[in-house]
């Protein structure tokens, strides 16, 4: 039995239809009746491998649902100086999941996820070009296609989407509220943005739950907005032309990271280039070969002749 995504996705071709697509997209804004009192409301994320589901740090090291109670608690048991400020606070308790974690306590979130540990928060940003560089930096060898989420969040600051029975709600972190959290610097640097997403509430704890969930659960409920995310797949031959874009807008991983390391590895990129594609590398091989009078097959039968591969 096939099973169906979870989140509706589009195959893209070129840079020129990634910016037409969305584009498109960021004009359903103007449709709604419910729209962002600042910003675009659009958030976008670029992930290094197509197959990598959405889903928050969190989510890499819980089965599914974490209490937040006790995501608390373990920030609170952290030796970290920028999270002692945590340790006379209390987690509090909701009334309802429409209520909103503490903007402190929110800092933290981003802080921990900024710095790769586990974070309920799922790191966004409102430029696309930063999605772009993501989805393209650090791509595993193997892989043929990136992804890039585009997100329309679609409700006032302090709002979250329709609740029901059940289903979990996705609450973006505005940007003017992400600007005053007092937490990672890179946050900025990469024009970050973030939602969390979460059911209970009242007599009971609060849960994070897996974005997904809530995406899945909108495809069958339409009134939920089946279509406020979808995952947008780029093919890894055209990672060297993004790259080359990106060079002129000026965006790179120094740009994103301000370290050493980020530098060092950006001037590396500048002056011998992004790594070739096994398909690219194949037929510079060919076109070497061909330059040189040698047949690529009968180089490899000739190779293989000479020196056979063993049986063990």
């Amino acid at each position: 039995m096939t099973v169906a995504p979870k989140i509706k996705t589009e195959p893209i071709n070129s840079l020129e239809d990634f910016f037409c697509e969305t584009d498109n997209f960021s004009k359903r804004i103007h449709e709604l009746k419910c729209k962002p009192k600042k910003g675009s409301g659009v958030l976008y994320r670029g992930q290094a491998d197509a197959t990598w589901p959405l889903e928050t740090t969190l989510e890499r090291y819980v089965e599914k649902y974490f209490r937040y109670s006790e995501y608390f608690a373990f920030l609170q048991k952290l030796n970290l100086p920028a999270l002692d400020f945590l340790k006379p606070l209390t987690s509090g308790s909701f009334k309802n999941d429409f209520e909103v974690i503490d903007p402190d306590i929110l800092a933290a979130f981003a802080y921990v996820r900024h710095i790769g540990g586990p974070s309920p928060l799922l790191d966004w940003t409102h430029d696309k070009d930063v999605a772009l560089f993501f989805a393209f930096h650090n791509v595993p060898d193997t892989v043929k296609y990136v992804s890039i989420f585009i997100y329309l969040d679609a409700c006032l600051p302090g709002r979250a989407i329709a609740s029901m029975p059940r289903v979990p709600l996705i609450r973006a972190v505005p940007h003017e509220q992400v600007n005053k959290l007092l937490t990672h610097y890179n946050h900025m640097l990469q024009k970050s943005e973030y939602t969390y997403c979460i059911f209970g509430g009242g007599n009971a704890d609060v849960i994070f739950a897996p974005h997904e969930e809530r995406f899945s659960a909108a495809k069958e409920i339409p009134a939920l907005g089946g279509d406020l995310c979808v995952k947008f797949i780029l093919p890894i031959e055209l990672r060297e032309k993004a790259f080359e874009y990106l060079k002129g807008k000026g965006i790179n991983e120094y740009t994103l990271f301000k370290s050493d390391g980020a530098y060092v590895r950006t001037k590396w990129v500048e002056l011998f280039g992004v790594k070739k594609t096994e398909g690219k590398k194949e037929l510079e091989i060919e076109e070497f070969l061909r330059l040189n009078g040698i047949n690529h097959k009968e180089s490899a039968i000739e190779s293989e002749t000479i020196c056979p591969k063993s049986k063990y």
